[in-house]
């Protein structure tokens, strides 16, 4: 890495090398504190090092005496030249500095057809061959930061900069902090998605822990997550529990996974096998557009995408091996076997549909040409109806679901919206109309107030998925954490985070 400033002109650039010294002889002219610096690295590379000077700091006595280097006590002689492969001018003694650049330059003293080598300190950078970058070691990583000679201070700013955050960065892993509906019930689950706020809120409280290198957000139905790539600080993840305000819950009714823990945890959802209903294969384009959000946001990066990715693929063995066999009973499955039992007259009804993501989609797909009509309400952003049943949908805004409710005879509510859509005041538009309201949404969407209305059938996702859940699940979980781990296990060893 190199630079010029932007008002002058550029000096030719150099060119970045890694040299091979070992078992070659490297001479070192001075012993103080500049040597010193020059032998931290130098020690590490194999050569044969030789330090000429007349007197010596303890530090280079103590490398002498352990056999580590050969230290000659005295004045720099031409004759010091002799099979030499790299000089390294390193005395505090900018004249003498200068003698030995000028006698390595003018003369092949290491008795050879090859010149010297040549490495002058910071005051005469460019008399010799080469300019030592700021550097540092990062696992089997050298990362060295070069100005070109033009300013050896700003390459030492830069590299400590690097070096503090590519250290953070890896030693950072997998993290999901977080809560589900395994832990809470609908209404603890709905005030905690609550007072955690808008989406936008929460993750400009992520982004500025400066620890924390990429994050995505799902909230759904079922769970309220952050996955994070962070180090393992424990103040950071407290931090983060509080900027989801999930600190207002007991501890043993969150949870907080890292490394191989998080990624089978993420692989275990994907899979639908954490789900209200196990199975479920909607939380695979939830998951997909929560990464969607967090790329458009830039808060995502390339080893939350692989994880994602590798996740997927181990949810699917998981099915395969695990769920073959089992009847599907997606949110929208429940929602069209609810309206095949109670509403024989469907194609004769208006069906109002809130909300256009995952689940919205889903459940208007299913719905098909049976309904006489669907109006479907969007928040932000009208769907597009291509692979839908276009002719008997009218697409609608949020704001006029008031003026249809009274024409409507079943609402299905599938929404993220922190607050309800339907409540207390829209009772008169809903009473005496044998009206079937379903509930599909985390916070609720429907205020369970209005369930005294009358004539109003208001069911939450919860009773459907009561009535429908298969007979041994919780043994049907078990089975996919075994698999899921046994799976992850050759990713998380390729990541170096599995024994």
């Amino acid at each position: 890495m190199s630079e010029s400033g932007p008002d002058r002109p550029r000096d030719p650039l150099t060119y970045p090398v890694h040299l091979r010294l070992d078992g070659r002889t490297v001479l070192v002219v001075g012993a103080g504190r500049t040597a010193v610096r020059r032998l931290e690295r130098l020690m590490a590379t194999g050569a044969r090092i030789v330090v000429v000077a007349p007197d010596a700091v303890p530090e280079i006595h103590e490398l002498a005496a352990a056999g580590l280097l050969e230290l000659r006590l005295r004045d720099f002689q031409p004759a010091d030249l002799h099979g030499v492969w790299m000089v390294h001018a390193a005395s505090e003694d900018a004249a003498q500095n200068d003698q030995v650049l000028a006698l390595s330059r003018a003369t092949n003293g290491n008795g050879s057809s090859r010149p010297v080598l040549v490495c002058g300190d910071e005051g005469c950078s460019n008399s010799g061959d080469l300019l030592l970058p700021a550097a540092f070691d990062l696992g089997t990583a050298t990362v060295s930061v070069g100005t070109g000679g033009a300013d050896f201070r700003r390459a030492r700013d830069i590299k400590t900069v690097l070096k503090r955050q590519l250290e953070s960065v890896s030693d950072a892993e997998l993290v999901v902090i977080g809560a589900d509906q395994r832990c809470l019930d609908v209404a603890a689950l709905e005030r905690v998605c609550r007072e955690a706020g808008e989406e936008r809120r929460l993750r400009g409280t992520l982004a500025a822990l400066r620890p924390v290198d990429e994050f995505f957000i799902l909230n759904t139905c079922n769970r309220f997550e952050v996955y994070m790539i962070a180090g393992a600080n424990p103040i950071v993840r407290e931090l983060v529990v509080h900027g989801m305000r999930l600190h207002t819950i007991p501890p043993d009714r969150r949870y907080v996974h890292a490394g191989r823990d998080a990624f089978v945890h993420l692989s275990l959802v994907l899979a639908g096998a954490y789900a209200n209903l196990f199975g479920e294969t909607a939380i695979v384009q939830q998951v997909k557009e929560a990464l969607e959000r967090g790329r458009n946001a830039e808060t995502t990066g390339p080893r939350l995408e692989r994880y994602v990715t590798e996740a997927l693929n181990i949810a699917r063995r998981v099915r395969q091996a695990v769920m073959t066999g089992l009847e599907s009973r997606e949110a929208e499955d429940l929602c069209a076997a609810r309206l095949t039992n109670s509403r024989p007259g469907l194609d004769a009804e208006t069906v109002l549909v809130i909300g256009t993501g995952a689940v919205g989609r889903a459940v208007v797909a299913r719905l098909g040409n049976r309904p006489r009509k669907i109006l479907w309400a969007f928040f932000r952003k009208a769907p597009a109806l291509e692979g839908f049943a276009a002719e008997r949908i009218e697409v609608i805004g949020v704001d006029r679901v008031p003026e249809v409710l009274g024409s409507s005879d079943v609402v299905i509510v599938a929404s993220g919206a922190k607050e309800p859509i339907l409540r207390r005041e829209h009772a008169p538009l809903l009473a005496g109309r044998r009206a079937l309201v379903l509930d599909l949404s985390v916070p609720r969407g429907v205020d369970p107030g209005l369930a005294g209305t009358e004539g109003l059938e208001l069911v939450h996702l919860q009773e459907l998925v009561t009535c429908s859940r298969p007979s041994d699940v919780p043994g049907l979980v078990r089975l996919s954490e075994e698999s899921a781990r046994l799976e992850s296990y050759r990713f998380m060893k390729e990541e170096a985070v599995c024994p």
